[in-house]
């Protein structure tokens, strides 16, 4: 059976930025083991999207981020240059020319070839795939 001073409240109570204050009502009048039902909902709620925000859409930012630095080195730089811009490599691979390896935060890797100046900046995208950064 629907309780009637809840309907009458929320009734009374019908205009759209009144809604907060209808939620706030219907907890009130709630019964106490609703209310922890109620409360264990908002909270998962709050929980699973600021989840959200910080394991998908944050990551993604901070690559992209990443890879416009990346983007921003140009041909000829110096080593110098390019650690300025960048920070310095993880490690380097190369053997003839200097072969520097980025380590993203997602995992991602980017290699910087650099022999009298820089030569190439490729993003690995599968073992053997990789995609030029700058032209």
């Amino acid at each position: 059976m629907p309780n009637l001073r809840f309907i009458k409240i929320c009734t009374t109570l019908t205009l759209a930025r009144a809604i907060p204050f209808k939620i706030i009502l219907m907890v009130k009048i709630m019964h106490p083991r609703l209310k922890i039902v109620f409360l264990a909902v908002v909270i998962a709620v709050v929980l699973g999207s600021s989840l959200y925000v910080s394991l998908v859409i944050l990551p993604a930012t901070e690559k992209q981020e990443a890879l416009d630095k990346f983007k921003a080195l140009r041909k000829g730089m110096s080593y110098e240059e390019m650690i300025t811009i960048v920070g310095e490599p993880n490690q380097d691979i190369g053997s003839g020319i200097h072969v520097y390896l980025y380590k993203l935060p997602d995992g991602t890797e980017v290699i910087v070839g650099v022999g009298e100046g820089l030569m190439y900046v490729k993003q690995k995208i599968s073992n053997d795939t990789y995609v030029d950064l700058i032209q």
